[in-house]
C-alpha cells in the first residue's frame, strides 16, 4: 500500500507544486506586462472617483476630459461601445486629439469615403498648434492613396 501511495501520490504532489510555481511565474509576468502596458499607455485605467469626475467635466463640455474617459474605455476597461460614445463626446467638445484619432482611424481605409472623411478631420486640424503639422502630412498621404 505504501509503495502505491509513493508511486501515485508523490507525482501528484509534485505536479501541484510545479503548477503553483508556474501559476506564480505567470502571475508575475502578467503583472510585469501590465506595468509595461500602463507605462506605455499613460495609465489609461482610471479609478472610480477619477472616472466620475472626468465624465462630469466631459458632459459639461471639457473635450480633454472626454478624451481621457474615452482612453479609459478603449485601453483600460476595454469597452468599445463606451469608448465610441466618449470619443464622439470628445470630438463634440472640441478635443483636437480626439479629432486627430478619428482621422487616423479613417486614413488607411480602402474605402474612398472613409479616406475623404479622414481628409475632413485633417483639414479641421490644419491650424492646430499640436496636430496641424501631422494633419497636413496625413493629407498628403491620403491624397497619394488610390481607390
Amino acid at each position: 500500500m505504501r509503495a502505491c501511495l509513493e508511486r501515485c501520490l508523490v507525482p501528484l504532489l509534485l505536479i501541484g507544486v510545479f503548477a503553483t510555481t508556474d501559476a506564480h511565474a505567470a502571475s508575475q509576468q502578467d503583472e510585469s506586462a501590465g506595468n509595461y502596458w500602463r507605462a506605455a499607455n499613460g495609465d489609461a485605467l482610471l479609478n472610480h472617483d477619477e472616472l466620475t469626475t472626468l465624465q462630469n467635466k466631459a458632459i459639461d463640455g471639457d473635450g480633454d476630459a472626454a478624451y481621457r474617459v474615452q482612453m479609459h474605455y478603449a485601453y483600460g476597461e476595454l469597452d468599445p461601445g463606451e469608448a465610441v460614445m466618449w470619443q464622439t463626446i470628445a470630438i463634440e467638445d472640441g478635443s483636437t486629439r480626439a479629432m486627430y484619432d478619428q482621422a487616423r482611424k479613417y486614413m488607411h481605409s480602402k474605402d474612398a469615403r472613409a479616406r475623404r472623411r479622414a481628409r475632413y478631420w485633417c483639414a479641421r486640424l490644419k491650424d492646430d498648434p499640436e496636430f496641424g503639422t501631422r494633419a497636413k502630412g496625413s493629407v498628403k498621404g491620403i491624397d497619394n492613396q488610390r481607390d
